[in-house]
């Protein structure tokens, strides 16, 4: 997207884009983040506070943290949420592929899209020069994840998740997506493959006479699908997001495997 600094620029000026309410009922963060600290190619704005994020930490001008309180979601798009007191400013969400796209976050796991949902401010605040200028700063949130990570300012990159990997067997080459090759352990044997992410078991491709749903026939060999339950109170939110992440790609697996033409779908 051209020149998207203007853009949200001139949609906050004008407190046009995206109104809406949504309720603000994620973890509270309340500026419990991380005490300010200098950012000398900011020096102009001064410090900034940290907020954790999924895959990331937010940076916002420390001047506003007397002002400003921030809240998480995790539902089913990672949200945090922007407000002054009881007014809502901006949210920043992580994928789900609605608002404005503020860019991509490329890392080892997998690409990541950025949107912004901004808050319209009613007649009574709409020309507060403090709250505009507080949506306006949405730019050093964006100046910094430039800064700290590999983020494609204004572009949206699909993720290249359908690039594939060969895990060979005696029975037949399974074919799973690369960005999980170094996280994801994968136990080959006669009787199949089991697929784990430290020490979690996602699940087992295997062969002849096993538990599980049955997918179909090899030539010879009936393959058998099973799944794990993955239990967060087990793991850190990190890992087990991306615990959820590598099994829902088992799709990439069964359809590559059930393509072959020696294979007869059950």
């Amino acid at each position: 997207m051209k020149k998207l600094f203007c853009a949200l620029l001139c949609a906050f000026v004008i407190a046009s884009a995206f109104a809406g309410c949504n309720n603000n009922d994620g973890k509270d963060n309340n500026n419990s983040s991380s005490s300010a600290t200098a950012d000398s190619a900011d020096s102009k704005k001064g410090g900034y506070i940290e907020i954790a994020a999924k895959n990331c930490t937010l940076k916002y001008p420390d001047k506003w943290k007397d002002k400003i309180k921030t809240s998480t979601e995790d539902k089913d798009v990672y949200t945090v949420r922007f407000s002054s007191g009881d007014i809502k400013l901006f949210d920043i969400m992580f994928g789900g592929n609605s608002g404005t796209v503020l860019g991509t976050l490329k890392q080892k796991d997998g690409n990541t899209v950025l949107y912004i949902k901004d808050y319209a401010l009613d007649k009574k605040h709409k020309n507060d020069s403090e709250l505009l200028e507080m949506k306006e700063d949405i730019n050093f949130i964006i100046n910094n994840l430039s800064k700290d990570y590999d983020f494609a300012k204004g572009q949206k990159i699909e993720d290249s998740s359908n690039e594939l990997y060969e895990i060979k067997t005696d029975v037949v080459n399974l074919y799973y997506p690369k960005r999980w090759k170094d996280s994801v352990t994968t136990g080959v044997s006669k009787n199949g493959v089991k697929f784990s992410y430290n020490k979690t078991p996602l699940f087992d491709v295997l062969f002849g006479g096993q538990k599980g749903v049955l997918l179909g026939t090899y030539k010879d060999t009936e393959i058998f699908i099973k799944t794990y339950e993955i239990k967060k109170d087990k793991l850190k939110d990190n890992d087990y997001s991306k615990a959820l992440l590598m099994q829902e790609d088992m799709d990439y697996l069964l359809k590559k495997l059930t393509g072959l033409k020696d294979f007869k779908q059950n």
